[in-house]
């Protein structure tokens, strides 16, 4: 009789076990998946600031490009001494594009000779 008192405990205690088990998976799992979802936007927002401070690094370096100085030189000098630095050969290099198109615009247009126009 002993031995069925202690199979049925040991059952009963078994049986608390698996729903206990069940219950804290189910919490592990729900917070997994609050986890990830925090992890997501979390994530989300970071890649967001990422692409300004991208984007920031990108337009600088364009002006220390052009500019030949960083914008915080550039506002510590007050716009007192720029120098030219490569906007001199991108304004020629643009200037010599514009002129090209032009010229090609214009051929096979069958324009007269100046000397044609002279003699009428």
């Amino acid at each position: 009789m002993a031995s069925i008192l202690t199979s049925i405990s040991d059952l009963i205690a078994s049986i608390f076990k698996v729903v206990g088990s069940i219950f804290s998976q189910a919490l592990h799992a729900v917070e997994g998946v609050s986890s990830m979802v925090v992890h997501f936007f979390t994530g989300l927002l970071s890649m967001v600031q990422d692409v300004f401070v991208g984007l920031a690094k990108a337009v600088g370096g364009v002006g220390n490009f052009v500019i030949g100085m960083t914008p915080l030189e550039l506002l510590c000098r007050k716009l007192t001494r720029i120098e030219p630095g490569n906007v001199v050969v991108l304004s020629i290099i643009a200037a010599g594009g514009y002129l090209f198109l032009q010229y090609q615009q214009g051929q096979g247009q069958g324009r007269e000779p100046i000397a044609a126009k002279k003699r009428q």
